[in-house]
C-alpha cells in the first residue's frame, strides 16, 4: 500500500489506542518511531504487510483461547502532527459477542489489549453530503479530485459505478474510470480524474490523449441512494453540475504577506490565502503542522484557516506545504517569484 512518510525525530510510545467512530469496525492503532518506520517500507514506499504484522496485528479470542490466524484487515500508516502510527482496519464487521485482542511488539517488549466491537446505535444525524469540493460551477479541465465530505460514516464501497454517474450532458462517460480514495473512518471520499486525461474513453490506448473533460462543455456528478452508511441507511442523492474551462497551466503561490500568523497562547486561526483554489483532500491531507487542529476553506478554496483545538504555545511552529500539496489541477507550489513552500512562526 502506498503511502506518504513523514519524518520527525520523536521516539513512539507504545500504547494501543482503539478507536471507535465505527463501532462494529473498530480500528487499532500504534505509534512507531523512524527506525521502525523505514524498515516496514521498501524503496518504492510500499508497506511490508509481513514485517508490519509482527508488530501490529489482531486475533480473535473464543472461549477463552486466542485464534492462530491474524484477523483480516488493512495495515497501514497515518501521518499525525507528531508521529506517523501504524493502524489496523478490520476487513468486515466484528461481532461485539467476541472478544479480540491486539499485540504490539517492539524491541523490547510485547503489549497485549483486549477490546470488543460495539453494539450499532444508529445516530438521529442522517447520512447525506455535508460538503463537496470544489465548490465553484466553473473549473479547469484538468481537475484531478472531487471530493464529497459525509454526515456520518459511509459503508467504503468500492463499486463507485453503482452509486457515483458522470455525465456529459445526458451520455453518461467514465464508467469502470473513477478511482476511489476513502478517508479511514468513511466520512470523505475523493473521486481521482487521471489530469493527462488516461481515464476518458474507456480501455482503449488511443484515447489515452484525450482530456478528461473539454473546455467549454458541461457536465454533472451524481451520487445516488444506493450508497449507505455504516448504519445501513440509504444517503440522500446529491448532484454537481460544471462547466469545463480552459486547461490549468500555472502552479499555485502563495508569500509571506497571504499569511495571517495567530497570536501565541490564543485559539486564533493559522489563515492561508492561496493565489487560485487549492484541492481540498490533498491540502487536509499534505500540510505538516506540529498541532492539533483542523483545515478549513471559504468558497473557492483559495484562503484557508487551521482551526486549532488547543492553544498555541510559545513555541516556534514549522508549517511544509511542500509535500503533495496541490491545486484543483495537481499542480504544487510554485517556488519561484517570493513564492513560499515552508515558513516558520
Amino acid at each position: 500500500m502506498l503511502f506518504f512518510i513523514a519524518i520527525n525525530s520523536l521516539y513512539a510510545n507504545n500504547e494501543i489506542k482503539i478507536d471507535y467512530q465505527n463501532p462494529q469496525k473498530p480500528q487499532v492503532s500504534v505509534a512507531i518511531s523512524d527506525k521502525v518506520l523505514k524498515n516496514i517500507v521498501d524503496e518504492y514506499l510500499v508497506l511490508d504487510k509481513a514485517k508490519a504484522q509482527k508488530i501490529l496485528n489482531v486475533k480473535m479470542i473464543a472461549d477463552g483461547k486466542q485464534a492462530k490466524h491474524f484477523l483480516s484487515g488493512v495495515l497501514h500508516i497515518r501521518l499525525s502532527p507528531t508521529k506517523p502510527q501504524l493502524v489496523f482496519t478490520p476487513t468486515n464487521h466484528l461481532n461485539p459477542e467476541f472478544s479480540w485482542v491486539a499485540t504490539h511488539k517492539t524491541d523490547t517488549k510485547t503489549i497485549d489489549k483486549k477490546f470488543h466491537a460495539l453494539p450499532l446505535v444508529v445516530p438521529y444525524t442522517t447520512p447525506k453530503v455535508q460538503e463537496f469540493y470544489p465548490k465553484e460551477t466553473k473549473i479547469p479541465m484538468n481537475t484531478k479530485f472531487f471530493t464529497y465530505v459525509f454526515s456520518v460514516p459511509m459503508q467504503r464501497d468500492p463499486k463507485m459505478d453503482n452509486f457515483i454517474k458522470v455525465y456529459e450532458g445526458d451520455k453518461e462517460i467514465m464508467r469502470g474510470e473513477k478511482r476511489p480514495k476513502w478517508n479511514a473512518d468513511g466520512t470523505r471520499l475523493s473521486i481521482i480524474i487521471h489530469p493527462s486525461g488516461l481515464l476518458h474513453g474507456g480501455k482503449n490506448p488511443s484515447h489515452g490523449k484525450q482530456p478528461a473533460f473539454y473546455d467549454g462543455k458541461s457536465y454533472k456528478i451524481t451520487l445516488n441512494d444506493k450508497l449507505k452508511d455504516i448504519y445501513g441507511r440509504k444517503i440522500e442523492p446529491y448532484s454537481y453540475s460544471f462547466t469545463a474551462t480552459k486547461r490549468d497551466m500555472t502552479k499555485p503561490c502563495i508569500t509571506k504577506k497571504d499569511i495571517k500568523i495567530p497570536t501565541k497562547e490564543t485559539m486564533q486561526p493559522l489563515v492561508l490565502r492561496f493565489s487560485e483554489p487549492m484541492d481540498y483532500w490533498m491540502m487536509t491531507r499534505n500540510i505538516k503542522l506540529d498541532h492539533l487542529g483542523s483545515w478549513r476553506t471559504d468558497d473557492d478554496g483559495t484562503q484557508w484557516q487551521f482551526v486549532p483545538t488547543k492553544r498555541w504555545h510559545k513555541k516556534t511552529y514549522n508549517v511544509d506545504m511542500s509535500y503533495f500539496v496541490t491545486d484543483l489541477a495537481d499542480w504544487k507550489l510554485d517556488t519561484e517569484n517570493s513564492c513560499i513552500d515552508k515558513f516558520s512562526f
